[in-house]
C-alpha cells in the first residue's frame, strides 16, 4: 500500500517520464521473471513427477485432466506474462485526457502485482508447497484485474469531486 502511494501520488511530482519508463521496466521484467519461473516449476513437476503432482492436485482425477490443467494455467502465465508489459506500454504512450495518471495505473499494477505473487507465496507456505498455488495464480489475476477495473472510476470521481482526507499535504 506505501509503495503503491508513494508511486501514485509522490513519485510523479518530483521526478520525470524517464523515471516512469525505468519502473515500467523493472515491473515488467519483474512479472515476466514471476511468470516464467512459475511456468517453468509446473511444467517441471509434471515432467518429473505427474504421480506425485496428481497426488497434490485435488481438482482432477486423471492424468490426462492433470495435463490439461496445467496446459491451461500455463497459457494463462504466457498471457499475463506478456499483457500487463504491453498494457503498461500502451497506458504510457496512449493520451488519455481527464483520466486518471500513468502513475496512478503504475501505482495499481504494481499493488496487484504485488498482491498476486504474495498470495502465491503465502500459500506455499500454508500448503508447504510451492506447485499448487500456481494453479491459483490465475484467480489472483482476475481479481487483481477487476479490482483495477473498480478502482479506476472511484478513483477518477474522488480526483474530480476535490475530495482530500484531513491532514493531507497540498498539491
Amino acid at each position: 500500500g506505501a509503495a503503491a502511494g508513494w508511486l501514485g501520488h509522490d513519485l510523479p511530482k518530483k521526478h520525470g517520464h524517464r523515471l516512469d519508463l525505468y519502473l515500467t521496466a523493472a515491473t515488467s521484467l519483474l512479472w515476466i521473471a514471476f511468470c516464467a519461473g512459475a511456468r517453468f516449476f509446473l511444467t517441471g513437476a509434471l515432467a518429473g513427477n505427474p504421480t506425485g503432482l496428481l497426488a497434490l492436485v485435488d481438482e482432477v482425477a486423471s492424468p490426462g485432466e492433470l495435463h490439461n490443467l496445467v496446459n491451461r494455467v500455463s497459457l494463462w502465465l504466457v498471457l499475463a506474462a506478456a499483457a500487463v508489459p504491453l498494457i503498461l506500454v500502451a497506458l504510457k504512450f496512449i493520451p488519455r485526457p481527464g483520466a486518471l495518471t500513468f502513475a496512478q495505473f503504475l501505482a495499481m499494477t504494481v499493488a496487484g502485482l504485488w498482491m498476486v505473487i504474495g498470495y502465491y507465496a503465502a500459500a506455499g507456505f500454508l500448503y508447504d508447497s510451492f506447485i499448487i498455488p500456481i494453479f491459483s495464480i490465475p484467480s489472483n489475476i482476475l481479481q487483481f484485474a477487476g479490482g483495477m477495473v473498480i478502482a479506476s472510476p472511484v478513483l477518477a470521481a474522488i480526483k474530480k469531486s476535490g475530495f482530500s482526507p484531513p491532514g493531507a499535504p497540498e498539491n
